[in-house]
């Protein structure tokens, strides 16, 4: 499954992406749209495709995303913020016991 969400939407055209977004703002919508310049000029028919474009959500951006919900937010969501927030929802440690007290499995083809 690929999870992804438009990057300027809901954006004010002419705001900075310092708001919100904090360090992972990279100047604003302007300054974006006009890096695909280049392509454009080589190929016109993707003038019409620049404006779906999304950003892939990996793992840790999810979980950046998650703790900059507000408590009100959270509320909102149908969370307690003080017994669940959104952050804690995302697996950040898988807890493995130490190899002694593992169960040992045979294989027939192992050597």
């Amino acid at each position: 499954m690929r999870i992804g969400h438009e990057k300027w939407r809901g954006r004010n055209l002419k705001k900075e992406a310092g708001g919100r977004d904090g360090a992972e703002g990279k100047g604003n919508y302007a300054t974006w749209k006009a890096s695909f310049t280049d392509a454009i000029g080589e190929d016109k028919q993707l003038e019409a495709h620049v404006d779906k474009a999304i950003d892939d959500i990996n793992p840790l951006k999810a979980l950046t995303l998650f703790r900059k919900v507000t408590s009100a937010d959270c509320e909102l969501l149908g969370l307690d913020p003080t017994a669940g927030r959104p952050e804690e929802f995302v697996w950040q440690y898988i807890s493995v016991p130490p190899v002694c007290i593992r169960p040992s499995v045979s294989q027939e083809a192992a050597t």
